[in-house]
């Protein structure tokens, strides 16, 4: 008995270990339980124990069932510590006798050995002929793994073809034995796919696993519920191999342990036509693959006028070499082009050429890859439609028929070779002499035939012959190939293969012997990955509609343009039910939920691991362990000396699965493919992962790394979370300061996680509050004010008040903007300030006066906002807080200007401005520039410093991350629209929208909106983008803060619908403007009266017109509003036009004519001067009103030199000559 803790081999009838003295247990083979010293059965998992009477395990001599190649893979895997404990996807095969007991019974037990270790032959040789590995052989049964030690990218299919096997090599031996011995041997098979954990090699070649892992009793159990002679498989392997097999579906199996039974399924045969496994069936058709495509047209272009080629298309596993040639395929089929691969009669190239061609398509397969001729042997079956299921007659005629027709004459001579490579008995003399023929002459007769079948094919019509999957292909059949290529210069015969760049492969030399010999015939296809905008497109078209940029960024940016991996990764999210889809958008359930590797591509990379040598598997996973991304002195500090690491990293980089990133100072590299680190990582013991992890962290801060966040990871992943702590905290801190929120919140996150007892409190407090301000920023408030409320109770158990006046100012803040709840807010804001005065917290006091100015500006009172704007300075520079002091400060030039105090405003705003470049701060500069200058400089008249100021200001602060920039931005598209730089105010408007969201400033989004559908109905007409915008503004308006700007807001709706042409509509918008109380108020009332009074007049009401009208000019001449003024003016020449008065029209038209001009006001400027061409024409003076028209249409023609689109200048020149009636330069009119 082997002991489970040293390994120690012990007698029979030991009780304790020799080697470590531990109590010896009897456990199951094959799910490591502790079982009696008398069990027949395993009571965890019901396998058998023992089978009576006892035999012999095994054939003393396993080697002789080993094929060559395999065993020099196990061999490789055991001295390059393959074998040392790993974790693995698997699929494991259990398989064993039934009946064996009460047969064994009816013989002499010398007997009984003879027959069952004839049934262990047949069961042992299908797992080695697809190279698994033999893991438990006792009893009855056998217990096989694929995908261990040695992993292949099909290991379920090559698991069930074994198996398969096994049950049609037990039926002929069953007959022999119940003929000698009265009873038939029988065998049920049970197959399951999942994670192990393995263990080491043995000496006589079987692995001496401990399997543990659900995966073995699943498999178990699908072996016992099995039916005599046949294969049970589960759900698991099902969905992996499911095209490629006929199977019977046997309803669900309850299995031990398992909360619920699972599906399982019988397969019966293979397919005749296998479909693909890779992919999941999404519906999508080939996109980013244009010039691969055309390529592949040229040259068939070239077939059909009778020119033959070579064609290699090349690329990584899972790039759709294949999906390009099966669309390609199906291109020309569509277009009558692709048929038949020979025809019966020839076809003679005349003029243009015949169109049709023939198609045939032969694959190699990963298990076949030792099988000489398999890939020919697999073209020609596919040729013929030979099928499993034909008799040799039909077998044969197939054959006959189409040789004697193709080749005539020569077919005597070539049918025997065709007859022996495709096992056809064609009972004739040459025939029986071709099976004994010597082996180089029989190679030399067979590629003869070949090569005379294909190009007699290729003789009658164009001939394209496809081999899949090169890399897999045999030598002999890359030999044949390549005598092939000569057969493209003298008949229409186009070689197309699909191939990976494995220079280390035989298939390799298909590649370079083409382009070496027949370079004038070759042209070789690279097949790169998609771009990030075609990997969107493709996703978009799996989904069937939109995604969310979680989404992406959780697929696209993991898959970095493989399709495959896309695919694959978008189905563990769907098998997860991780995925859901909303309005026609899909979206992420779990924002922190993990896409894990598929089987399918786990075992792909897997497998690609699984062929390097020692040095190179053992230095591709510590580097996993490190990083996507790592330094030679990382893995050396981690790599045992005796691996030759510039070896290792050379065979790596030839292999493509590493790149050299950098040389200077210090060489740096990196994984070819994220999910290729993963695997490797994955493929590891969790205990060495943690212990490299301790190590790695250990050398970075030995060198003194400032790498918090990586240190903070390794201490993380290698569990030594107090060690963690300070290092999760600073990587949060650095993240959120860079905006990286979702990094910033997964560091708080875990260094709260972390947090024990004798923490240091600082950290948790700063962890709390960083917390809350990540989830604040986001914005997601609700868990915002879950973290204030821990940190306000962490405070009070500390007894530390200034931790809770923050958590209290804080909570105010998320209960005003979350709900809108100022009264609530209000009541936590008053206790932080009554706690905060009471500890002298002049930090906290600044802090509240900044809530609470955010409160009034909500509630439309400005005064009192500016009075907690100057306690808010004060405050924070009695703190030493410089952000709180210029924050009051901007903050109060803004406030005073929105109540109408612009004296006290300009000294405000001095005193800000000197401020900031005392402070050097350029934030603030920027911000003094963009948001608090523009309305004092737009008040005098000054339109161009405004502009420049909100311009330059904007640029910096996008710079720079203001928390200012949505500000600048809204003001910016503001002074642009004035001054009818209308592209421009677009862009700003949607960059507001944009940068609003993202900071998570409604209050800033509503009123960019607004503006949008202004824009879009002012200058493009456009009454369906206008809506779309408003119905925007309306849904974000009712929102917390969404109505700050409501005057604003409504009044930028009102403008819209009045230049739509909807006068009523635009009136009633236009009195909700003038009448809310919110902070833009004081700012918008005049426009909004001059708006009022435009639309009272459309609606023939010119006495009220002049009302509002007299509003307006009060309110500009009280405010010397330079821009009002000019608003008047237009307004005032509408309403005395319209009343017959037109002296004087022009009398209020004239000085508002020539203030626009000077102010670059040119909306308003070409509507004054159209209304004064009326006023002329009125009384009679026609020159002056062509005069005027002229002036108009050159103000109108400056304005539309500014737009760069011509699509939107197009637009604005039709809405503009609809509106004014003017034909412009380019004769577009609709009237005179």
């Amino acid at each position: 008995m082997e002991c489970s803790l040293c390994t120690s081999v012990n007698p029979p009838d030991a009780k304790f270990c020799v080697g470590c003295g531990e109590p010896l247990q009897p456990t199951c083979p094959v799910c490591g339980h502790n079982v009696p010293p008398d069990a027949r059965f395993c009571p965890n998992c019901g396998h058998r124990l023992l089978a009576a009477p006892e035999v012999d395990e095994a054939p003393s001599d396993l080697t002789r069932y080993l094929p060559a190649t395999l065993l020099a893979k196990i061999e490789a895997a055991r001295s390059g510590r393959a074998m040392a404990g790993e974790r693995r996807l698997v699929t494991a095969l259990f398989a064993d006798v039934t009946g064996s007991t009460s047969a064994a019974e009816q013989l002499d037990p010398e007997d009984w050995v003879e027959v069952i270790n004839g049934a262990f032959e047949r069961m042992i040789r299908p797992v080695y002929r697809y190279e698994g590995t033999l893991a438990t052989l006792q009893g009855d049964g056998v217990l096989a793994f694929f995908g261990a030690p040695i992993a292949h990218e099909d290991d379920p299919e090559r698991a069930v073809l074994a198996a398969l096997e096994m049950i049609d090599a037990i039926a002929p031996y069953s007959l022999r034995i119940e003929k000698k011995w009265g009873f038939p041997i029988r065998i049920r098979v049970g197959v399951n796919t999942g994670l192990v954990v393995v263990g080491d090699v043995g000496s006589d070649l079987r692995l001496t696993y401990t399997a543990i892992g659900d995966a073995i009793n699943v498999a178990a159990r699908m072996e016992q519920t099995a039916a005599p002679n046949t294969v049970q498989v589960s759900e698991d392997t099902y969905r992996l191999i499911a095209p490629l097999f006929e199977f019977e579906d046997l309803g669900q199996t309850t299995v031990k342990g398992k909360s619920a039974p699972i599906q399982t399924y019988r397969p019966l045969r293979c397919q005749v036509r296998p479909g693909p496994t890779r992919g999941r069936g999404f519906s999508s058709p080939l996109v980013g693959r244009e010039a691969e495509t055309q390529v592949l047209r040229d040259l068939t272009d070239r077939l059909s006028e009778g020119r033959g080629g070579i064609c290699a298309v090349i690329g990584e596993a899972g790039l759709g070499k294949s999906r390009l040639i099966a669309e390609f395929s199906e291109e020309l089929e569509a277009e009558g082009r692709r048929g038949p691969w020979w025809s019966s009669k020839p076809v003679y190239v005349e003029g243009p050429g015949p169109t049709t061609m023939g198609w045939a398509v032969g694959r190699s397969f990963s298990y076949n890859s030792s099988v000489p001729y398999g890939v020919v042997v697999d073209l020609l079956s596919t040729c013929l439609e030979l099928h499993p299921e034909d008799t040799a007659h039909v077998r044969r005629s197939k054959l006959t028929d189409t040789v004697e027709t193709l080749l005539g004459e020569d077919a005597e001579t070539h049918l025997p070779y065709l007859a022996q490579l495709l096992g056809i008995d064609l009972d004739t003399e040459e025939s029986r002499a071709a099976s004994h023929m010597a082996a180089p002459m029989l190679q030399r007769r067979t590629f003869s035939a070949v090569t005379a079948l294909i190009e007699a094919a290729a003789l009658r019509r164009p001939l394209v012959v496809v081999i899949e999957d090169l890399h897999w292909c045999d030598a002999i059949s890359l030999a044949l190939l390549e005598e092939l290529m000569a057969v493209t210069e003298r008949a229409m015969l186009m070689l197309l293969v699909t191939m990976r760049p494995d220079r280390d492969r035989p298939s390799w030399q298909f590649h370079e012997t083409a382009a070496r010999e027949y370079v004038h015939r070759y042209t070789p296809v690279f097949i790169e990955p998609l771009e990030a905008a075609a990997s969107a497109q493709m996703l978009s078209q799996m989904l069937g509609g939109d995604f969310e940029p979680d989404l992406a960024d959780a697929l696209i940016t993991r898959a970095e343009g493989n399709p495959f991996y896309l695919e694959e990764l978008l189905g563990s999210l769907l098998d997860a039910g991780s995925l859901v889809e909303e309005d026609g958008c899909w979206r992420i359930t779990d924002a922190g939920a993990r896409i894990g590797l598929s089987p399918t591509v786990a075992g792909l990379l897997i497998s690609r691991l699984d062929s390097l040598d020692e040095g190179g598997k053992t230095v591709a996973q510590i580097a996993s362990v490190i990083g996507r991304e790592f330094r030679l002195s990382e893995v050396q500090y981690l790599l045992d000396p005796a691996i030759d690491l510039e070896v290792a990293l050379a065979d790596l980089e030839r292999r493509n699965l590493l790149e050299e990133r950098a040389r200077l100072p210090e060489r740096r590299y990196a994984f070819r493919h994220v999910l290729l680190q993963e695997s490797a990582y994955q493929s590891m013991l969790k205990r060495d992962r943690r212990n490299l992890h301790a190590r790695i962290a250990d050398h970075l801060i030995a060198e003194g790394s400032d790498d918090v966040s990586s240190i903070a990871r390794h201490l993380t992943e290698a569990e030594e979370l107090a060690r963690a702590m300070p290092y999760l905290v600073e990587a949060g801190d650095r993240a959120a300061r860079a905006m990286s929120l979702a990094d910033a919140i997964r560091f708080y996150t875990q260094a709260l996680d972390a947090a024990v007892e004798g923490t240091d409190p600082e950290l948790i407090r700063r962890a709390h509050e960083g917390l809350g301000n990540a989830y604040t920023l986001i914005p997601d408030l609700t868990r915002a004010a879950s973290s204030y409320q821990e940190l306000l109770e962490f405070g009070k158990e500390r007894s530390e008040p200034t931790v809770q006046v923050t958590a209290l100012n804080r909570l105010g803040f998320t209960a005003a903007a979350l709900g809108g709840d100022y009264e609530l807010a209000t009541d936590y804001l008053e206790r932080a300030r009554k706690l905060a005065e009471a500890h002298n917290d002049d930090l906290g006091l600044a802090e509240y006066h900044m809530n609470s100015c955010m409160i009034a500006t909500g509630q439309g009172d400005m005064d009192r906002a500016a009075a907690h704007d100057a306690e808010a300075s004060a405050s924070g520079a009695a703190a030493g807080s410089m952000r709180f002091r210029m924050q009051g400060l901007i903050q109060r030039a803004i406030s005073l200007a929105s109540a109408g105090r612009y004296v006290e405003g300009e000294l405000a705003l001095a005193e800000a401005t000197r401020a900031a470049e005392e402070s050097g701060n350029e934030v603030f500069q920027a911000a003094v520039r963009a948001v608090a200058s523009p309305v004092y400089l737009l008040r005098q008249g000054r339109t161009a410093e405004a502009y420049e100021g909100a311009r330059s200001g904007f640029a910096a602060m996008k710079k720079q991350g203001s928390s200012w920039v949505a500000d600048a931005a809204m003001v910016s598209a503001d002074i642009a629209r004035q001054l009818a730089r209308y592209e421009e105010a677009i862009t700003l408007a949607h960059e507001g929208v944009e940068l609003a969201q993202e900071l998570g400033q409604i209050y800033l989004s509503t009123p960019c909106a607004a503006q949008l559908s202004r824009l879009h109905a002012e200058v493009r007409g456009d009454a369906e983008e206008a809506a779309r915008w408003r119905a925007v503004v309306l849904e974000l308006i009712d929102r917390p803060f969404g109505d700050m700007f409501a005057a604003s807001i409504w009044g930028h709706l009102g403008w819209a619908e009045l230049r739509l042409g909807h006068p009523r509509e635009a009136a009633e918008l236009f009195t909700r403007s003038a009448s809310v109380s919110s902070a833009s108020t004081h700012l918008e009332r005049p426009w909004s009266l001059l708006g009022a009074a435009e639309a009272d007049l459309l609606l023939d009401d010119p006495g009220t017109s002049r009302g509002l009208l007299s509003q307006a000019r009060h309110f500009g001449e009280r405010n010397r509003t330079a821009t009002v003024a000019v608003g008047v003016g237009r307004v005032s020449g509408l309403i005395e036009v319209a009343a017959g008065e037109h002296a004087a029209a022009l009398e209020m038209l004239r000085p508002a004519s020539e203030a626009a001009a000077s102010m670059s006001l040119r909306g308003e400027l070409w509507r004054i001067l159209t209304t004064m061409g009326e006023a002329h024409r009125g009384l009679g003076q026609e020159a002056e009103a062509a005069e005027a028209v002229a002036a108009a249409r050159r103000a109108i023609e400056s304005i539309a030199a500014d737009i760069v689109d011509e699509g939107l200048r197009s637009e604005f020149r039709r809405t503009v000559a609809t509106s004014a009636g003017l034909e412009l330069s380019d004769g577009r009119s609709t009237g005179t």
